[in-house]
C-alpha cells in the first residue's frame, strides 16, 4: 500500500486507499491483501473509466458506484465457500513443528488439546499418555474404576469432537 496510485482520477485514488483501509483486518483479509486490492481496483477505474458520462452523474458518483460493486465481488470471490480464507493463519504465525515425525506430531497436537480440558480430564489423559491402565490410574489417582470408565467416555467424547478420535482401549482392562 505504498504505491502512488497514477493514471487514474485524484478521487478515484484517494478513494480506493480509503475504501481498502477500512476492509483490512476483516473478511479474512490481512495487511498484506491491501496493495493487492489497490492494484485491482486502480486498474478497474483505469479500464471503466472511459465509459463515464457526465450527463449521467457526476464523477464522484460514478467511481464510488463502480468501486464499491467491483470490491463487493472481490470480497465474495475471496470468501467463496470453496476458498474462504477467513480462519486461514499466515505461515509466518503457525507454531514451528519437527519436521517427518507424525507419531511426535500427533502427541503435541493432543498435548495441546488437553490443555483446555479441565483438570481431571487432564490428569487421567497425562496417565493415560503415560501408559498407565484404567487399574493403574484409579489406584495412583485415589479414584474408583467407575470414575475413571466415566471420565475416560468424557475424554474421549472430547478427543472425537476435537479430531483426536481415540485409537481404542488398549491394554488396560
Amino acid at each position: 500500500m505504498h504505491q502512488k496510485l497514477t493514471n487514474i482520477d485524484p478521487y478515484a485514488a484517494a478513494l480506493i486507499r480509503h475504501k481498502v483501509r477500512r476492509l483490512l483486518g476483516h473478511q479474512g483479509l490481512s495487511f498484506h491483501d491491501g496493495e493487492d486490492l489497490e492494484q485491482e481496483l486502480a486498474l478497474h477505474a483505469h479500464i471503466v473509466q472511459p465509459k463515464y458520462d457526465p450527463a449521467r452523474g457526476t464523477a464522484t458518483t460514478f467511481y464510488d458506484r463502480v468501486l464499491s460493486r467491483k470490491l463487493t465481488c472481490l470480497v465474495r470471490s475471496h470468501t467463496a465457500q470453496k476458498r474462504d480464507r477467513r480462519h486461514d493463519v499466515p505461515l509466518e504465525f503457525e507454531p514451528a513443528r519437527p519436521n517427518g515425525d507424525a507419531a511426535l506430531d500427533i502427541k503435541l497436537d493432543l498435548r495441546d488439546c488437553i490443555q483446555s480440558f479441565p483438570p481431571s480430564l487432564q490428569q487421567l489423559a497425562h496417565r493415560f499418555m503415560d501408559g498407565e491402565g484404567e487399574l493403574q490410574a484409579a489406584r495412583s489417582l485415589r479414584w474408583t474404576r467407575a470414575a475413571v470408565r466415566h471420565r475416560r467416555s468424557l475424554l474421549a467424547q472430547r478427543l472425537t469432537n476435537v479430531g483426536l478420535a481415540p485409537a481404542g482401549r488398549g491394554g488396560d482392562r
